[in-house]
């Protein structure tokens, strides 16, 4: 049975931005009535999510005194650039840019969109470049993986074309001056996944995934990119550790893990 509509979750996951509606983070009324829900729900959830990235960006600071102590280092723009992983209202990104929210020099942008894949990003790249960012960080690929459950088990995208997609956006990047990180795309667990959304032929096969993390590395390696490998680390969690229960978004745990992951590389980058 297919999920029933949740408002809450809706406005988690931000999917006002699929239809390229753009509001303020902190537009309760708005939200209210784009989610059909009342503003004072939508202001309790916005805060919610708040206090969950507040707590988020604490352990980073936590675990990385010296990352902290200069937070005001960097300078410029940074871009996330995903998927609802990222767009996630509790997302690494939201995280990180809580934990540099001190930092005057440097803007943190997030210009992620649920349901995105690298081919959307090929054709609004624009998106991201009108924001002259300096830094991008990107995780791209869950949404290019997903395959039918069937017999065809067609990947939205295949590998060859997700490839030929990366390296169109990593070379206009890199045309622009713009320094990039790349984020290898986590797991999913298919029964939640199947429970969930069961009447979208859905799967999310690992042996899939793993052909898109090895591109990514590929790709790192190759363009002299930043990378932040997540794999070493996921494969000592379980995946139903850290994920939501539709089987596909990382939960709170796996948004931290992420972050913790991810902010070393950052800083590496941007300093």
């Amino acid at each position: 049975m297919y999920m029933d509509r949740d408002p809450r979750f809706e406005l988690q996951f931000n999917l006002h931005k699929i239809a390229m509606l753009d509001a303020d983070e902190w537009e309760a009324d708005y939200f209210g009535a784009v989610y059909r829900c009342s503003a004072a729900d939508a202001q309790k959830w916005l805060e919610e999510f708040d206090a969950s990235t507040s707590v988020g960006a604490a352990a980073l600071a936590e675990k990385y005194p010296d990352i902290y102590s200069r937070r005001g280092e960097p300078s410029g723009t940074l871009c996330f650039v995903g998927d609802s992983i990222t767009s996630d209202r509790e997302s690494y990104g939201k995280i990180i840019a809580k934990f540099f929210k001190d930092a005057e020099a440097l803007k943190i942008v997030d210009c992620a969109v649920s349901g995105w894949n690298s081919q959307s990003f090929v054709g609004w790249l624009f998106t991201v470049l009108q924001h002259k960012p300096k830094y991008v960080s990107m995780m791209v690929g869950t949404n290019d993986l997903r395959s039918n459950k069937d017999g065809a088990a067609l990947s939205v995208t295949s590998i060859g074309e997700y490839e030929r997609n990366m390296r169109y956006i990593i070379q206009s990047l890199r045309e622009a001056g713009v320094a990039v990180c790349l984020t290898t795309p986590p797991p999913a667990h298919n029964p939640w996944v199947f429970e969930t959304f069961g009447d979208r032929n859905w799967q999310y096969a690992d042996e899939t995934r793993m052909q898109f993390v090895e591109m990514n590395r590929t790709l790192a390696n190759e363009y002299g990119l930043y990378l932040n490998d997540m794999e070493p680390i996921y494969a000592e969690c379980k995946a139903t550790d850290i994920l939501l229960y539709d089987g596909l978004h990382l939960n709170v745990l796996g948004q931290r893990i992420l972050a913790a992951s991810l902010l070393p590389v950052l800083f590496d980058m941007m300093t």
